[in-house]
């Protein structure tokens, strides 16, 4: 929350978005900027008569938002596969956004240089390239600006997506400070920025219940990247090991060529014993075995070393191998609550649509019971008596209208059904 001139607050609210949920979001922002606004909002604060004053504060090259966005996603995929061997997960995040609303109380012309000076503080913060859109919206009860960005980073020399090193929890605990900052010194004036809402009361259950499970799934969510990076360590140590062992393999192998040419020189010898005597081959014989001794004893000093590193390589596989067993529980556990918490969102919306469905149907209910009791059977007695070709009378004709008219009525009055939330994974 943010506070100008230590009088009117204004919102920064945080939230991270899969694939499946990118194309609506960037629509929403995108209404009437970079193309004409001909979609259905249940937004009834859109002011459409205003909807061509929206503008964006990220230059694009005349691409679309969505197009930036693909762009930026397929290239950062297409470099994970190259070097890693690995695709992007299909449940990954893959855009994050922030929506910042203007001080009721902002002076009209400090309106572009309040949004200017936020944008400015979010491409430091993350990388212009990294942003997708800053879209300023004023057709609604308050201006603001949905800015969303592509959660790109570089670490240890190797880019990847990975939004929960974009923005930490230690992070988030001091961004609103560092903004407040820069705000400060652009503006000339006084800002001040709360982290969280202003009152916990003025939150209902359902939102309370569901901060509640976004902060669960959050913390679900670093153990299995947890569980995961250690699961790549075990198996780039069991690589390693394996690599030693090849080694080690080669070594004995040549340890055995060294032994075998011993043998074979030590046969050679008896054979020109046998052939030349005792007298002429002695000196011969003599020096051959003490060739043969010192061949012997390097080559059974080499094969003892090349036995040692055998033993260390595979006890570094076998605890590379129990380490990953460790892991795999963890991330089976990580998936299974990641799973419950997907029911127990589709249980609240369900119950969310029933009730709105229960109060259109009241409405509608309501507004008939005006009609009078006495005129109404008057003329449905005469409406029966009055026939049509086909066999049907005028009051069947008037029932099968009001039908209609009652399923209108209920499909104007429904609450659209809330697929993607601002903080799902």
């Amino acid at each position: 929350m943010v506070k100008y001139k230590g009088k009117e607050e204004c919102e920064m609210h945080y939230a991270k978005y899969g694939k499946i949920a990118v194309f609506k979001i960037l629509q929403h922002s995108d209404r009437g900027i970079d193309s004409p606004d001909t979609h259905e909002h249940s937004n009834e604060n859109i002011d459409r008569s205003k909807t061509h004053l929206n503008y964006d504060l990220k230059e694009r090259g005349g691409q679309t938002a969505y197009a930036y966005y693909k762009q930026r996603i397929d290239w950062i995929a297409a470099e994970t596969k190259e070097k890693t061997g690995k695709s992007i997960r299909k449940d990954a995040v893959t855009l994050c956004s922030w929506a910042v609303t203007a001080p009721k109380d902002l002076p009209e012309d400090k309106q572009s240089d309040f949004f200017k000076a936020a944008y400015d503080w979010f491409a430091e913060r993350y990388g212009a390239d990294n942003i997708v859109t800053a879209a300023v919206h004023m057709d609604e009860t308050s201006p603001h600006m949905h800015l969303q960005f592509t959660p790109i980073i570089e670490k240890d020399g190797v880019r990847k997506l990975c939004a929960k090193d974009m923005e930490t929890r230690r992070t988030l605990a001091t961004a609103h400070q560092k903004l407040q900052q820069h705000l400060e010194q652009v503006l000339g004036c006084e800002v001040n920025i709360l982290n969280g809402a202003t009152e916990q009361g003025n939150k209902s259950v359902l939102e309370l219940q569901n901060e509640t499970l976004k902060q669960q799934l959050d913390e679900k969510e670093e153990k299995a990247c947890q569980a995961e990076e250690r699961a790549e360590q075990a198996e780039k140590r069991v690589k390693s090991a394996e690599q030693k062992l090849n080694e080690i393999n080669g070594q004995y192998d040549e340890a055995a060529k060294g032994l075998k040419d011993v043998l074979d020189k030590k046969a050679k010898a008896s054979e020109i014993h046998k052939i030349f005597g005792d007298r002429e081959t002695q000196t011969y014989h003599k020096n051959m075995l003490e060739d043969t001794r010192a061949i012997g004893r390097k080559a059974y000093e080499s094969l003892t070393k090349a036995n040692e590193r055998l033993q260390k390589a595979k006890a570094i596989e076998a605890r590379g191998a129990a380490r990953e067993e460790a892991v795999a529980p963890l991330e089976r556990k990580a998936q299974e609550t990641y799973r419950r918490a997907k029911e127990l969102e589709e249980k609240q919306e369900q119950l969310i649509e029933q009730r709105a469905e229960e109060l259109a149907q009241t409405r509608v209910l309501q507004g008939m019971r005006g009609i009078a009791t006495d005129r109404t059977q008057r003329l449905e007695s005469y409406c029966r008596q009055l026939q049509f070709g086909d066999g049907t009378t005028a009051l069947d004709k008037f029932e099968e209208l009001e039908r209609e008219r009652e399923r209108q009525a209920l499909e104007r009055a429904r609450v659209p059904k809330r697929k993607n939330r601002g903080w799902e994974r």
